[in-house]
């Protein structure tokens, strides 16, 4: 049997060809889901961020009008959504507290993305 390359002769096989071709596409496939996932946390991160400054926002909001008044009860901002809710209050030192507790979803499905929640005295 005789060789198919003869003495001199450069270059890749078929073969060659397709391992290599193989190698690139795995890596390539393997890099797409890398970049995928850090898109994905990133976007993550960013809701979260959002929702936190909205809660932070409501929070300041309902510290002031108190969780019960109307404009204080719920709210949109930023394509996210928060609910204010008045959490049981007791009476220390003298002082009349009220617990507040801002809950920040999503419109889409209202699945929580961050609870806050504080105590404010109120005179």
């Amino acid at each position: 049997m005789t060789s198919c390359r003869t003495t001199g002769e450069s270059g890749f096989t078929l073969v060659e060809a397709l391992v290599a071709l193989a190698i690139v596409s795995a890596m390539t496939v393997a890099f797409y889901q890398l970049l995928s996932s850090n898109i994905k946390a990133t976007q993550a991160v960013e809701t979260r961020k959002r929702a936190l400054l909205v809660g932070q926002s409501a929070m300041a909001l309902a510290s002031v009008l108190g969780p019960r008044a109307t404009e204080a009860r719920n709210g949109k901002s930023a394509d996210l959504v928060w609910e204010a809710r008045s959490m049981d209050a007791a009476e220390e030192e003298g002082l009349q507290t009220e617990g507040i507790e801002i809950i920040v979803s999503s419109p889409t499905d209202r699945r929580p993305i961050l609870a806050l929640r504080t105590v404010v005295a109120r005179p």
